[in-house]
């Protein structure tokens, strides 16, 4: 399902800001080449969109559940403070190599630390507070990740959800497995009272989440 016409989301990408540059264009091009499931690369507006929100946001713990490719990894390292760190979950390591040359490639892999793990288990091993989460993972596990990611979050910290309308399936009566565990998160999110929670339609769906301070 797309969510906005392609020439105008062309247009969108053209007249914003790149978040990670050339680097960007070598992972997208990588990607399509050695993943089987290209698909599951994030895109340009979307990127663009997270580099805005950590450039606003400031955030020195960033989390990511789900490494890929490493592209929106490079977008969170290259957008955020000189002193901030990056840890990156992934049960999977086939792309780590080149993940880690891309990395080093645009300079950021002092920023990055990926892990080679079950996010569940390797969560609870993480720093006290989180600042900036982005859950881009399995998505039968979508409402473990986000429950735990709260409890981490800082004062002024963000969760941002990627594929939360699931290419528009979360709006089916009949849901499979994937589908009803990211409408479980999203309806977990929006009934909590302590928390102020945005839904976007910005490619696949984006849900951000963010703790009431009043």
């Amino acid at each position: 399902m797309n969510f906005i016409d392609d020439k105008l989301e062309e247009f969108c990408v053209k007249y914003s800001s790149d978040s990670i540059g050339i680097i960007g264009q070598e992972i997208k091009e990588r990607t399509l080449k050695s993943s089987e499931l290209p698909q599951m690369l994030s895109g340009e507006m979307e990127n663009s969109f997270l580099g805005f929100l950590i450039r606003i946001s400031n955030p020195k713990v960033l989390v990511e559940f789900g490494t890929f490719t490493g592209y929106a990894t490079a977008s969170m390292a290259m957008n955020s403070a000189v002193d901030a760190v990056v840890y990156t979950m992934d049960k999977e390591g086939k792309h780590n190599k080149a993940n880690q040359s891309d990395w080093k490639k645009a300079g950021i892999q002092q920023k990055i630390q990926f892990f080679q793990a079950d996010a569940l288990v390797k969560m609870y091993e993480l720093p006290k507070k989180w600042d900036f989460v982005f859950i881009d993972a399995d998505k039968e596990n979508y409402p473990q990740y986000l429950e735990f990611a709260i409890t981490k979050l800082s004062e002024n910290g963000i969760v941002a959800v990627d594929n939360a309308l699931w290419s528009g399936k979360v709006l089916q009566s009949e849901k499979d497995g994937e589908t009803q565990a990211i409408f479980d998160t999203i309806e977990m999110a929006k009934c909590n009272p302590n928390l102020y929670v945005t839904l976007l339609p910005i490619r696949d769906g984006i849900l951000l989440v963010q703790k009431r301070s009043h």
